[in-house]
């Protein structure tokens, strides 16, 4: 039998589901290059062919359920990225040209995220099947948790997570330090005790709910993803297939992320190879305010501002996006609804990074500068990089970005929201990912940007 007929949807064989799957995944999973329209053809034939089995009564291994989910994650992913070259051939058309390129590109991104969704639902299926008990009820858990994770800022999470909550039991401590010497009635003592106690355990609950683990969100999707399905979803959610089957694909993401680069325990570490962090003249500090300085100009002032607002937003507003700038929707909607915010980054990018970083004692806005100045450093090529190339490059990963990943030795930053966690990584020629380090914080951001800024 020839190659082209055995591999032949078109074939009387018939394929088991687990066959299917890998020949999904074969089609869509490999990330490094544009996906091909006779590939994506290909690949949902295949998914339709899976779906009549799975309605047949086939179920999928746990193995064959984890790269279905893959492929998933990478059609999302192909789906949400423009993968044209705007440092190419494509400046040299004409206006019609690029009008026609686009249009082109977003029919075929729209088909990816239905073949995406379609992949969704073939998981929630398997999953239908696997589970006991009451689907509604767990649904409407599964809702709540997710509305509750879409509706907080990212700096929130962050905020959240348990070295952060360390953080705040010392500041309380060290004020009630302060006012040892204040003479105050017993009564006042206990209330004051009392109230610190409760405003402790109040953060230690907003914590666990915002900074549930990625699988576990993944894990909410899916119920809700099965409610859908099942057509009793019209419960008050608002949630669609297609929404839901984007914060499942993005959660599942961020979960495997975490699982493929090995980090199994809380340790904060750095690989012996990692490069050094001062060198004989320059010390952490100078690299730092180099880091937040090299920020200083116009598209650095617009950059910060939409950064701050990346991270001070709610996560449904900000949404996802490619490049540095927030959408217009989104700026648009962050000046009706959350006029504060906007002010406060609009100040932000006014007094500068440089200055900000010299004289400002918040960590969130002294993070921000050091973003913006890696920024500034790794978005680069074409006309207007900081409106068409890919935010940062593709070397730090954060959840409001989707963009193409860079070359495999390139070192990358990873942010896992839920721990406060930065890593820094990069691939082998295998493909093998190689953690450089993992540090906790503000302090463990200071020292991942100065190695990335090494590696560029």
């Amino acid at each position: 039998m020839s190659v082209h007929s055995d591999d032949s949807v078109q074939s009387k064989a018939t394929h088991s589901a687990v066959e299917l799957v890998g020949r999904i995944f074969k089609r869509v999973g490999n990330e490094r290059s544009e996906l091909t329209l006779s590939s994506h053809l290909r690949a949902c034939q295949y998914l339709t062919q899976l779906r009549d089995a799975m309605l047949a009564g086939e179920t999928l291994p746990k193995a064959s359920a984890t790269l279905l989910r893959c492929a998933g994650i990478s059609l999302y992913r192909r789906g949400s990225v423009d993968w044209s070259d705007k440092t190419g051939a494509e400046q040299a058309m004409s206006s019609v040209q690029h009008a026609e390129l686009a249009r082109d590109q977003s029919e075929s991104r729209a088909l990816m995220n239905a073949s995406a969704t379609l992949v969704f639902v073939l998981l929630c299926m398997d999953a239908t099947r696997r589970e006991k008990g009451d689907a509604f009820a767990a649904a409407t858990k599964a809702r709540a948790e997710l509305a509750a994770h879409a509706s907080a800022s990212l700096f929130e999470i962050v905020d959240a997570a348990p070295v952060s909550a360390a953080s705040r039991k010392r500041k309380r401590d060290a004020e009630a330090e302060a006012r040892a010497g204040v003479a105050r009635s017993a009564e006042a003592v206990a209330a004051e005790r009392a109230e610190a106690e409760a405003a402790e355990r109040a953060d230690a609950e907003r914590g666990a709910r915002l900074c549930r683990p990625a699988d576990a969100r993944a894990g909410h999707a899916l119920a809700e993803g099965q409610v859908l399905l099942s057509g009793d979803g019209d419960s008050g959610g608002g949630g669609t297939l297609s929404t839901t089957a984007s914060a499942y694909f993005r959660a599942s993401a961020a979960a495997l992320s975490v699982r493929v680069l090995g980090l199994t325990d809380d340790a904060d570490f750095v690989a012996l190879g990692a490069p050094p962090l001062s060198t004989p003249g320059v010390s952490r500090e100078d690299r730092l305010a180099a880091i937040a300085a090299s920020a200083e100009s116009e598209a650095g002032q617009q950059i910060a501002r939409d950064l701050l607002l990346s991270l001070i937003l709610p996560q449904h507003l900000v949404g996802t996006r490619q490049t540095l700038l927030l959408s217009r929707e989104a700026a648009t909607q962050a000046g009706v609804h959350n006029a504060e915010a906007t002010n406060r980054a609009h100040s932000f990018a006014m007094a500068g990074t440089e200055w900000i970083w010299t004289h400002s004692t918040d960590e969130l806005e002294r993070a921000v500068c050091l973003l913006t100045g890696i920024a500034v450093m790794t978005t680069r090529g074409g006309e207007d990089p900081v409106r068409k190339q890919d935010a940062f490059g593709g070397r730090v990963l954060l959840p409001c970005f989707e963009t193409k990943p860079p070359e495999p030795s390139v070192m990358r930053l990873l942010l896992v929201p839920e721990k406060n966690v930065w890593i820094l990584f990069h691939l082998t020629k295998s493909g093998t990912p190689r953690v450089v380090s993992r540090l906790s914080g503000f302090e463990g951001l200071c020292d991942s940007c100065v190695r990335l800024v090494s590696n560029l």
